[in-house]
């Protein structure tokens, strides 16, 4: 027996982070699909990310060990917790796409998605944690699991995603802004709306416009928020 639970462990060893990874790269793959978008591939799957951080901690403050039942267990959690992202940020883009702000925007989202986000945990959670009471050490151990996980994904869409959505933005605007000037632009000029930067586009002769919905270049624009399509501009003195 000692030598069959041995073999058991070193499998599940062996094939623990190769599987889990297996999952993200599918989530990470089925997302990029879904919205031919990397920033949403990235801002749905990072979330998930931490959470199974966190519940590798819970599983090892509490002393959970990972054996062949407790395994999918994480995996199961993911493929929750990527719904409730789904969610959110499908919400987050459209009205982003109406031209309202990253605020309002998300403060739109939470009151159509984010009371039902929550609630759905709020339910899977209260009901595998009866688990907990359970003379049976799995079935308790999992109760206990299961809830955190609910929990925690619920809580990283619900704060992360937006979060991680906005820092890639701007991380990739100042990028691009950066490369302009690099580039030798005379100057770079922000604007909060779509209506904004083409009236500037009108009033200014010679200027080149810059921007992107969904991951795509505005019609009419010249380029999108991305450094790789400035290249093929010659930015020099350029607006």
């Amino acid at each position: 027996n000692s030598g069959v639970t041995a073999a058991v462990n070193e499998t599940i060893e062996w094939y623990e982070q190769p599987s889990t990874l297996i999952v993200y790269a599918m989530v990470l793959f089925l997302t990029y699909i879904t919205y031919f978008d990397w920033r949403a591939a990235v801002g749905c799957m990072l979330p998930l990310l931490f959470s199974t951080f966190f519940g590798y901690y819970f599983m090892l403050v509490l002393d959970i060990g990972l054996k062949v039942s407790t395994l999918p267990v994480i995996v199961l959690v993911v493929g929750v917790g990527v719904d409730y992202a789904y969610y959110i940020y499908n919400r987050l883009q459209y009205h982003l796409s109406q031209g309202n702000s990253v605020t309002d925007s998300y403060k739109e989202t939470i009151l159509e998605t984010g009371n039902g986000v929550f609630f759905t945990a709020l339910n899977f959670a209260l009901g595998v944690s009866t688990w907990s009471w359970s003379p049976l050490k799995f079935q308790a151990d999992m109760g206990i699991l299961l809830t955190f996980m609910f929990f925690t994904n619920m809580v990283m869409a619900l704060t992360a995603l937006p979060g991680i959505a906005v820092v890639i933005d701007v991380f990739r605007a100042f990028s691009t802004a950066a490369y302009a000037f690099d580039a030798g632009a005379a100057r770079v000029l922000p604007a909060g709306e779509i209506e904004e930067a083409v009236a500037l586009g009108r009033r200014l002769p010679g200027v080149l416009l810059a921007g992107e919905r969904h991951g795509r270049r505005l019609p009419g624009f010249d380029a999108g928020n991305s450094p790789t399509e400035l290249r093929a501009l010659d930015l020099r003195g350029r607006v």
